[in-house]
């Protein structure tokens, strides 16, 4: 389907707008690995299976430049991951912290 017709065109043409603030905030799009490292705060990481490999690499990307990283792929789940499968995984994480 082309995006000219899609159902959700009109959500993205409202918000097309902050695409240059998306940039300004992202940069190169290259970690900050110095600022991410000194978050020290336990973090959940959290990314869908079948997103594009370079979302999945990002997500693995600050995990693993957390001191207190941890990530989490969920099956079947794209980058619009669905509330009833990240509910769990949240819960699950927040419960074992201490």
């Amino acid at each position: 389907m082309q995006l000219r017709n899609a159902p959700n065109r009109p959500g993205l043409e409202a918000m097309a707008h902050t695409l240059v603030y998306d940039a300004l905030l992202t940069g190169d799009s290259s970690l900050p690995e110095e600022l991410v490292g000194s978050v020290m705060t336990p973090t959940l990481v959290v990314s869908g299976e079948a997103s594009p490999p370079f979302l999945q690499n990002a997500a693995r990307a600050v995990a693993d430049a957390l001191p207190n990283g941890e990530h989490r792929s969920l099956p079947g789940q794209t980058h619009d991951i669905m509330p009833e499968v990240t509910a769990p995984i949240i819960e699950a994480f927040f419960t074992a912290q201490p």
